[in-house]
């Protein structure tokens, strides 16, 4: 660096699928003249740095005065003991003179400017040199195989191609990534598929290679359009898996960008995942004829996805008059009898993405007071605010969810309940109360007002726990059975009332069955374990209960009942010392952790902690909010909660199996609930939208959507650094 007399060497560590540089100072001078202008290597390994001294000023704002008497020098600088090159540069092997059959050898050779003259000639023979070049592809050293595809690739003759296209199958990563880079630089149409294969590839810099290739051969415009749909899906869907790097990323969304097949790109704007609706509206945008309309765009601000939501409104905002003209048309829209689909999306949509906008914020209140606005429109603008990302809820919005709940329309009472309960808005309980003790409301009414009033309920009333365990009969729909099951769970019940659930635990289905189990989470008493054990041990739905809830349960009983238990855990196949043994092994990662490198583990592409969890408001909602994590949890609860995620879940973050009607079945957790659907967020984080008269059979998951394997993604130093991060959140 020329003004701080110093050599800094940058060492390149293999990330993802590129390079993270770590910089490190090479040669230092405390000498002011000391300018080094340049660092040449030479032929044999040693580095040449060249000092300026004082004379050199050019350009230089520190050094307005020259010092020609201060000449500079160059320097050589040779690591200690390195053996000596003869021969460095190869000028007595006359390499111009040989023939290829004897210049090939030299394409493996341990001095590099003779590696380099070996690949520049060999290109120069063209057609004579590509039969011996074949060969040493097929049967040569790696570094050999590389040198020859680089060769091949300087080529203009046909035939160098299909060698190269044969790289791609080698088994060395740098001689296939060296092969995708040639074929997307010559243009090879050809080769298309066997570069699609590779975006599978174990290496990601070959994926990365193999898809920036692919969009080098669509700019050449030869790619038969009947692939297009294939090439586009294999290029984006890919993303929802979240392991993919921002810079694969980029190449994958390059490709897609000069493939240009606006169609079945448009197609990928209503595919389940975020990720991937945002890839193809970033490559829409970018696309030559990606023709972008209003109506495309808005829709995809409906999302709890931050950055989706964030690139559709920066697409809407560079836009001259798009975000005037949507607000303009809201205003209009609220007032209409009944509105479409895509309107409801681009209602809901923009008002999530504007809700920190005081004056979008008035429009909603005061349309919600407004009953001349239908039923389905504030419906939506309740959902709105349940989503909306305000740190608090606005004093016009709490009024107007005062205002509903003190009415009649049970539809939107039980959204508002849910908003109350969602952002444990206590304030209203009184009300809630009220609802609760009216016998007319409907049974859904007063479930919901029970459990989000739950928290503040200090004795629970007979009549009222009567109701809902009448609430739990079979021949309710499965969500309502699942709401009064909550609310029991949520209850202070005392030891009578629990040994009275006990009953219904014997004849719990696999929906409610974990969940009324957690109602005895509040006793210690003898005669109620033992009466639940008993209970379990006839239930039919036992089998499927979650292990670690069983076995976490009975450590709060006294020693009679957890010897009683032990019998019905060996049913269910654990071994909760094989569980404690290794959990102690990890013990050691507690502690000595970086925060800042836990950080980058957090947020990056490799476990994607972020796409499901928030932090300081930033973040996903699939899983819990970890802003204050470090304050409510040990060490050891949060190493229990990576290494073995189904463990235990944290409540409201429960997964559900849902088998539908038409046979499919589709699990994750309840993101959210509307009058007539509910809201699935899956493991790769997509939504999906189950209509409640479509719900078959409803039952918890044994498994939670947080992905096992953890202890294997991750080294043990970035578990510390993770640990220490979360630990750190107070």
């Amino acid at each position: 660096i020329f003004n701080t007399s110093r050599v800094v060497r940058v060492k390149l560590e293999k990330t993802g699928s590129t390079y993270q540089g770590k910089e490190e100072d090479f040669l230092v001078s405390s000498d002011p003249d000391f300018h080094v202008t340049d660092v040449l290597e030479d032929a044999d390994g040693s580095l040449l740095v060249i000092n300026t001294g004082g004379w050199f000023r050019i350009g230089c704002p520190a050094s307005q005065i020259a010092k020609p008497n201060v000449l500079g020098a160059i320097y050589r600088v040779r690591k200690k003991g390195a053996p000596k090159i003869i021969d460095p540069r190869g000028l007595k092997l006359n390499l111009d003179q040989l023939p290829a059959e004897k210049l090939v050898k030299y394409l493996g050779d341990s001095r590099y400017v003779v590696r380099e003259k070996a690949v520049d000639l060999l290109a120069l023979k063209e057609e004579f040199a590509i039969p011996v070049l074949e060969s040493v592809i097929k049967k040569g050293k790696a570094i050999s195989q590389l040198n020859a595809v680089w060769s091949l690739s300087r080529m203009k003759s046909e035939k160098a191609v299909s060698p190269i296209r044969f790289a791609l199958k080698n088994k060395q990563a740098d001689v296939r990534q060296a092969a995708a880079r040639s074929l997307g630089v010559l243009k090879d149409s050809n080769s298309i598929n066997a570069l699609l294969a590779l975006l599978n590839d174990s290496s990601p810099s070959v994926q990365r290679e193999a898809a920036t290739s692919i969009g080098q051969i669509a700019l050449n415009g030869k790619i038969p359009e009947t692939t297009h749909e294939k090439i586009v899906n294999e290029l984006l869907v890919p993303l929802q898996k979240g392991k993919i790097d921002r810079f694969q990323e980029h190449a994958r969304i390059y490709s897609v960008i000069n493939l240009a097949d606006r169609e079945k790109t448009i197609a990928l704007l209503n595919h389940s995942h975020p990720q991937v609706r945002r890839s193809a509206l970033i490559a829409l945008d970018q696309m030559k004829n990606g023709n972008l309309t209003r109506d495309l765009v808005t829709p995809l601000l409906d999302t709890d996805d931050q950055n989706l939501q964030q690139t559709a409104l920066k697409i809407m905002n560079s836009r001259k008059g798009w975000s005037k003209e949507i607000l303009s048309l809201l205003k209009v829209w609220i007032k209409k009898p009944e509105l479409s689909i895509n309107e409801q999306k681009i209602l809901r949509g923009s008002f999530l993405a504007h809700s920190k906008d005081a004056s979008i914020q008035k429009l909603i209140a005061n349309s919600l007071n407004d009953r001349t606005v239908a039923l389905k429109t504030r419906s939506i603008l309740l959902e709105v605010i349940y989503r909306a990302s305000v740190a608090k809820l606005p004093e016009t919005w709490l009024g107007s969810l005062r205002n509903i709940l003190n009415g009649s329309e049970d539809e939107l009472m039980i959204s508002a309940i849910r908003i109350l309960h969602s952002r444990k808005i206590e304030s209203m309980n009184s009300i809630l109360n009220g609802i609760v003790k009216q016998a007319k409301n409907s049974s859904a009414l007063r479930v919901e007002a029970i459990l989000a009033s739950a928290s503040k309920t200090k004795k629970v009333d007979g009549d009222i726990y009567q109701f809902l365990l009448s609430e739990l009969d079979e021949e309710k729909e499965p969500l309502d059975r699942l709401a009064a099951a909550k609310s029991i769970a949520a209850l202070p019940l005392n030891d009578q009332q629990l040994i009275l659930l006990t009953k219904e635990v014997r004849n719990a289905d696999l929906l409610t069955l974990p969940l009324l189990l957690r109602a005895f989470e509040r006793s210690e008493k003898e005669s109620v374990g033992s009466k639940l054990l008993t209970a379990l041990s006839s239930s039919d739905a036992f089998d499927s209960l979650p292990h670690q809830q069983l076995y976490k349960l009975l450590q709060k009983y006294p020693p009679s009942v957890q010897a009683e238990g032990r019998k019905l855990l060996v049913r269910l196949g654990v071994n909760p010392e094989e569980q404690k043994k290794k959990l102690d092994s990890f013990a050691v990662l507690e502690k000595g952790g970086d925060i800042e490198k836990g950080k980058k583990v957090f947020v990056g592409k490799k476990t994607a902690c972020s796409g499901c969890h928030s932090i300081s408001g930033q973040g996903g909602k699939v899983g819990p909010d970890l802003t204050r994590i470090g304050r409510i949890r040990t060490g050891r609860d949060l190493t229990e909660a990576i290494i073995f995620p189904s463990s235990s879940f944290a409540r409201e973050y429960q997964s559900y199996q849902i088998l539908t009607t038409d046979g499919h079945s589709h699990t994750g957790v309840i993101s959210r609930q509307t009058g007539n659907a509910v809201f699935l967020r899956t493991a790769d984080l997509s939504e999906i939208r189950v209509a409640r008269s479509d719900i078959d059979e409803m039952q918890e998951s044994r498994t939670s959507v947080m992905p096992q394997g953890f202890d294997k993604l991750l080294s043990k130093e970035e578990i510390r650094d993770l640990l220490a991060y979360l630990q750190s959140l107070k």
